[in-house]
């Protein structure tokens, strides 16, 4: 016959408990920091690097000279146009995705 003290039945019902406690807890404090950052994201912008000068400034010089090209790109080839929801999932890859779509 195997005896357990005591002692060790509270100990396992402690862990026990913690490991509740933290799967309720941890996916929750991770929803929050993944949203918080989530939304810093969103506010990005893509760079627009139009010409051979703002591609040197760009990948040689110190940061504080990224002014000089971050700001829009209004050059007449850049063209905008509706495409397929399908765009927005990161698994499609069809000859749709750069077909302009009628609204």
């Amino acid at each position: 016959m195997i005896a357990f003290h005591p002692l060790l039945a509270t100990v396992g019902f402690l862990f026990n408990l913690v490991g509740i406690i933290l799967a309720i807890v941890m996916p929750v404090a991770f929803s929050l920091l993944r949203l918080q950052f989530s939304t810093q994201a969103m506010n990005w912008m893509p760079v627009i690097l139009g010409d051979k000068d703002s591609t040197d400034v760009w990948l040689g010089s110190s940061a504080s000279s990224y002014k000089n090209v971050l700001k829009p790109y209004e050059e007449s080839d850049l063209v905008w146009y509706p495409v397929t929801p399908g765009m927005g999932k990161p698994s499609f890859d069809e000859p749709e995705c750069i077909k302009e779509v009628s609204v």
